[in-house]
């Protein structure tokens, strides 16, 4: 008669209250139940039924036909597989705090006053004459859905759907507490969303669809998204649900099950669904410019470039400037990651010091030209000085005149290139051999 746990302040205004804590799994009414009586003057009243049955006398009977009730219906129901539909089609009266993940409890959400909540013989009944319920009967089996920019439906149903368990009742919802409904998501490819839904049973008894769209990380956190709820029409006619402010990149997960008291016939539960957006084109905005650095040859280095706003997923080029105009980056060595936020340089020279680079970030297809570059970044390369090493010294000679001869000299380590002076001393000293007749190479090895 109220809904919630007989108490000494229920509404029915009697003076007596039930059990309730860790042992509750569900209600029953058990308050002014009408049933039978001995007949006559030997019963509770003076005629053959009785207005005021109260408590657990009253309750179990109901529980007990609920349970008789699925059994003849499906008659190969093991105790596990009657004991969930029991459980988790009961609805979520009261006003209380259902909980998720409760130790003890797996068929649903559950709390302390009702236990899974109020038992519904429609619901349970409905449920065990279904061998075969949807795979995305509840938010953990959700199926992706693409977001497009033309419609491109699936098809589904709300057909031998179990109770959602969702406590709060969405805000479009009004007064229903019938949630047996399916799960989708999609991850949003713009700002913004229309979700469709198409009754394939166009006549009065086909679904009355409720669109309702939550943003979280997971099925556990999830919140109802703000204007993202929907039920304008009746049985049999489309919904379509327009939702902006989304995050492009982030998942949505969208839940559709029938409006009233009663599931439609099974069979007439099916339905098109489809996600399209619309592109508003933007260019990106630069947030993480490159920034210059200074390195010794022959180290590596990498420059960043990060960006936000526009259109998912952005495409890179970066580009250098050595002095001659802005070049795109060679996507070869010692190059690497020339076409994403990252551009890494294994090795650098001498040669590279003082070049600029930049990136260019653009949205994506059909919003290419939209595009921002970010600001340059300067390298700067110095060498790392040490002294060559000789390893080949040269050897004295012996010749007859007018004979020629040479010298040689070889040497590793320091800074490549090197450079070279052949000398000559004649007595008074080291003196720098002349680049002319009869000498050659003065400046190289030999």
């Amino acid at each position: 008669m109220c809904d919630e746990r007989k108490s000494l302040t229920s509404c029915d205004g009697e003076n007596w209250g039930s059990d309730f804590g860790i042992g509750t799994d569900i209600g029953a009414p058990g308050v002014h139940i009408y049933t039978t009586d001995i007949s006559g003057n030997s019963g509770f009243t003076n005629g053959d039924y009785a207005e005021y049955f109260n408590g657990t006398s009253a309750a179990c009977p109901i529980a007990a036909g609920v349970m008789a009730l699925m059994l003849s219906e499906n008659s190969s129901l093991t105790y596990n597989d009657a004991r969930f539909i029991l459980e988790s089609t009961c609805e979520k009266v009261g006003g209380y705090v259902y909980n998720s993940n409760v130790f003890g409890q797996p068929n649903g959400t559950w709390s302390s006053n009702l236990g899974y909540g109020r038992i519904n013989a429609y619901h349970a009944l409905l449920a065990a004459s279904c061998n075969n319920h949807p795979s995305n009967d509840n938010c953990n089996g959700a199926i992706q859905v693409s977001d497009n920019t033309a419609c491109s439906f699936i098809t589904g149903s709300v057909d031998c759907a179990t109770n959602d368990g969702f406590p709060t009742l969405p805000s479009c919802n009004g007064s229903s507490a019938t949630q047996l409904g399916v799960f989708y998501y999609f991850i949003a490819q713009s700002n913004n969303a229309t979700i469709q839904v198409n009754p394939i049973t166009t006549t009065s008894s086909g679904l009355d669809a409720i669109i309702v769209l939550y943003s979280g990380t997971n099925c556990f956190s999830l919140n109802e998204f703000s204007g993202g709820c929907i039920d304008n029409y009746s049985e049999g006619q489309s919904e379509t649900l327009v939702v902006n402010g989304l995050t492009p990149g982030q998942s949505y997960w969208i839940r559709i099950y029938d409006y009233g008291a009663s599931q439609p016939p099974i069979g007439s539960g099916g339905f098109q669904l489809c996600v399209t957006h619309t592109m508003s084109c933007s260019s990106p905005i630069i947030v993480l410019n490159p920034a210059s650095v200074q390195v010794t040859a022959p180290g590596g280095t990498s420059f960043t470039v990060t960006a936000n706003g526009g259109v998912l997923p952005y495409s890179y080029q970066w580009q250098y400037d050595s002095g001659i105009g802005w070049i795109n980056v060679p996507n070869s060595s010692p190059y690497s990651g020339v076409n994403s936020n990252i551009l890494n340089i294994s090795a650098t020279s001498l040669a590279m010091s003082n070049n600029q680079y930049q990136c260019v970030v653009s949205s994506a297809s059909p919003c290419s030209s939209n595009k921002s570059t970010s600001s340059a970044a300067i390298l700067t390369v110095s060498a790392s000085c040490s002294s060559p090493i000789i390893n080949l010294n040269p050897t004295s000679v012996q010749v007859t005149a007018p004979g020629g001869t040479s010298f040689t000299v070889t040497a590793n380590g320091g800074v490549l290139p090197y450079s070279y002076q052949w000398q000559y001393d004649s007595g008074i000293g080291w003196i720098n051999v002349p680049n002319s007749s009869p000498y050659s190479g003065v400046n190289s090895t030999f």
